[in-house]
């Protein structure tokens, strides 16, 4: 079950823009000192913990350096710092020269609460061998696959991935606590200057929780697999996986099961080359070009 003070005391702003909160000051200071708090309604009980945790916040909450600790005072001036909202703002950011992709811009609240699950989540997935902040073992392993041999590692690539992740397929496979939490922290909905309308999707870039969790998935899958054919090696970095060679067809097959499609210009099972985290290896000689991403 979720270890819910260790989440908040995790629980911490991101870099970026926020519900309310936008443009080239984004950092801690200017999202506590904004105007208004923006959450939806199922994940203001959790924000109110997490923040009620938090001295500083009581403080600010009553802008006196002599404050009180009744937490019926707390929840009051809380909720008149609070913003209801009901969904995230979808914008369009570069992907390719020639592709963009939508990323998430969630409630300031919700984006606090989420990063609390996200490091607990790397921390529960480190203790497995899936350390979320180490590419080179996925680099590794794609350069010991290049060199070939009897059942090599494979790479595979999905074509948006968090996009793929349904609401059904997480009430499935996560435990039922799980799911009711994230499920409270999520944005439901979405509007964007294209429209709006409700999520039939798990979570959207930009979810501070949605990198782990599609990890945690993924790695569930090529596990079980490996239960099936012996292969219980693998490796597993967002939607950038790796296991043996005799078990990536079935990993590919319970993946389109799921929903999810994978991205053949960037999956590579037979031949010499691999491919995984940025890394590009042939015969085991990186091969990875100067990508001139800056002008």
């Amino acid at each position: 079950k979720p270890d819910m003070q260790k989440i908040y005391e995790r629980c911490d702003f991101g870099p970026g823009a926020s519900l309310g909160v936008h443009g080239m000051a984004t950092h801690r200071a200017a999202k506590l000192e904004s105007e208004r708090w923006t959450v939806t309604p199922t994940a203001l009980p959790f924000a109110m913990s997490a923040m009620g945790g938090e001295p500083l916040i009581w403080e600010l909450l009553q802008q006196r350096s002599i404050f009180s600790m009744d937490w019926s005072l707390f929840k009051d001036l809380f909720h008149k710092k609070t913003e209801m909202v009901s969904a995230n703002k979808i914008i369009m950011v570069p992907k390719t020269a020639t592709v963009h992709r939508t990323i998430a811009i969630e409630p300031l609240l919700n984006g606090l609460v989420q990063k609390g699950v996200d490091v607990y989540l790397r921390g529960r997935l480190r203790r497995f061998g899936l350390d979320l902040e180490d590419q080179l073992s996925n680099s590794e392993l794609a350069r010991l696959g290049s060199l070939g041999g009897f059942n090599p590692f494979s790479t595979i690539d999905l074509s948006s991935a968090s996009d793929s992740l349904s609401i059904g397929v997480v009430k499935d496979l996560l435990p039922p606590d799980w799911f009711s939490l994230l499920n409270n922290l999520r944005s439901p909905a979405y509007e964007s200057k294209w429209g709006h309308g409700r999520y039939n999707k798990f979570v959207s870039m930009g979810d501070g929780f949605c990198f782990p969790l599609e990890t945690l998935i993924f790695a569930s899958i090529a596990y079980a697999v490996g239960e099936v054919t012996g292969d219980t090696e693998f490796r597993v970095y967002g939607d950038d996986i790796i296991v043996h060679q005799r078990a990536a067809l079935l990993v590919i097959e319970v993946l389109n099961y799921l929903g999810f499609r994978t991205n053949l210009d960037k999956t590579f099972i037979f031949g010499p080359f691999r491919e995984s985290c940025g890394a590009d290896f042939y015969e085991g000689v990186p091969v990875r070009p100067y990508n001139l991403d800056f002008l």
